[in-house]
């Protein structure tokens, strides 16, 4: 039986497999037929003498020993990248990556960062897709992106994580609000509707720990009204509730009025947030754009912007 020599098309083109779970959604991401990745895949089993997927099912599903070749094959796509860069210059990457984001990061640092990718690795195209926290993970998971930016603390080891920085989110309202004489306590949020996003979000589940640690999620009256944040501060000035916004993200609303921070003695929380991927299918792309995050972020940097802040709140 003829043998095949290994080769770098033949991984790169399983670990796609392994990652999206179809031979069709491969042939579309790597511009060829889908006989071809079939002719790949096929010609690196025959080489290695084992079975690296599992097609008795609907859907591929990887063997034992092709979940064990997965680390092989991330690691030699990564050796790659990181050859061809240091030989011919990072300018030489190629490819697409599929970038997650949350709304927070969408409104502040984003079109920098998206600019500075551009200017840098002319030759990559950034897919964005801007949704909740649970949602961005769940696709990161699933292999539908590449690289996420989002809110929160608390990974697990499957992931590389780095801090993009901490933002300060203060209670506001509208501009028909009537301020109390004193602070607002927090037993005196009973009286209020606190408008959040989707229970998808972090910022939902910030609110909730909030209630936990301040008073009885029973007593309070919370409301997910929707999925943007840009959405739930329009509801907010609009007189519809109370809600936790970062004051960064709305200075104009605030100089002109149409939102306020309420007088409230609770310090106001910060927010963490990270750029995360999975450290299995890690590649030179994923580290590039992770590094540029942290640099192009403004979070941190913001936290003055509310004096005393310095609570962060628990997930």
């Amino acid at each position: 039986m003829k043998r095949f020599a290994m080769t770098f098309l033949q991984l790169s083109t399983f670990a796609e497999a392994a990652r999206l779970g179809s031979f069709t959604a491969v042939a579309a991401k790597m511009n060829v037929t889908q006989s071809t990745v079939s002719t790949r895949i096929q010609e690196l089993e025959q080489f290695l003498g084992v079975s690296l997927f599992d097609r008795s099912h609907r859907s591929i599903t990887l063997t034992p020993k092709g979940r064990e070749l997965v680390a092989y094959a991330q690691q030699a796509m990564l050796l790659h990248d990181q050859t061809r860069s240091r030989i011919s210059g990072v300018e030489t990457l190629s490819g697409i990556l599929r970038l997650g984001v949350a709304e927070t990061v969408a409104i502040s640092w984003l079109a920098d960062l998206v600019t500075k990718a551009a200017e840098r690795y002319r030759n990559i195209a950034i897919e964005l897709d801007i949704a909740l926290t649970r949602q961005l993970m769940t696709k990161l998971e699933a292999g539908a992106l590449d690289i996420v930016l989002v809110p929160s603390d608390s990974f697990d080891s499957s992931y590389v994580v780095r801090s993009t920085g901490q933002l300060t989110y203060s209670w506001m309202a509208g501009r028909d609000f009537i301020q109390p004489e004193k602070p607002l306590r927090a037993e005196d949020f009973k009286s209020l509707r606190i408008l959040s996003l989707g229970e998808d979000s972090y910022h939902y589940r910030t609110i909730c720990s909030w209630i936990l640690a301040h008073g009885s999620a029973s007593s309070l009256n919370l409301s997910n009204v929707c999925n943007s944040l840009s959405v739930l501060a329009m509801l907010t000035a609009g007189g519809l509730g109370v809600s936790l916004l970062p004051p960064s993200c709305f200075q104009r609303e605030l100089k002109g009025g149409d939102l306020q921070l309420l007088n409230t003695s609770l310090q106001p929380p910060l927010m963490p947030f990270a750029v995360v991927y999975k450290s299995r299918e890690n590649t030179l792309l994923q580290e590039l754009i992770a590094e540029l995050a942290v640099e192009v972020s403004t979070f941190g940097r913001d936290e003055k912007l509310v004096a005393g802040a310095k609570d962060t709140l628990p997930i």
